[in-house]
């Protein structure tokens, strides 16, 4: 699963962006790294664990591309010779599916996108308020005006 917030801008206020990106970044991270958490827990809850090493292998990890704002959750990994994920998530012939993955995103997607909308809000208005400061600071006194 991925979650993609795209934040391309083009005019003046690259530094304004920048920090607005930056800010988006740790919450997003912060977000896909409690889906993570919510997954292993119930991965445990529905039985499907048997030696760890699933449960272990799921992983919140952010873009390694600067210019992208994103986030993924995985699980498996193939190079760990782990790769049952998807078995367990969608069932085989023999074994019903226990799915851990979209279950746990589907009951986190509302509290994800308020906490998204929250915490894009504290972005912005911390970049407001740095920039209010950056301004005021840089204005001359009125009493610096006269000799």
């Amino acid at each position: 699963m991925n979650i993609t917030i795209d934040t391309k801008f083009d005019f003046w206020g690259e530094a304004y962006i920048q920090g607005i990106e930056e800010g988006t970044q740790k919450w997003l991270t912060a977000s896909a790294e409690m889906l993570r958490d919510k997954a292993r827990d119930l991965l445990i809850s529905n039985g499907s664990v048997k030696s760890g090493r699933l449960r272990d292998s799921i992983r919140a990890t952010k873009s390694r591309d600067k210019s992208k704002t994103v986030a993924y959750v995985f699980a498996g990994n193939r190079s760990e010779d782990i790769y049952w994920a998807h078995f367990i998530e969608y069932g085989t012939y023999w074994k019903p599916a226990k799915p851990f993955m979209r279950p746990t995103m589907d009951r986190n997607f509302s509290a994800i996108k308020e906490d998204a909308r929250r915490q894009a809000r504290g972005v912005i208005n911390q970049q407001r308020r740095d920039k209010k400061t950056r301004t005021t600071s840089t204005k001359t006194k009125p009493e610096d005006r006269f000799i």
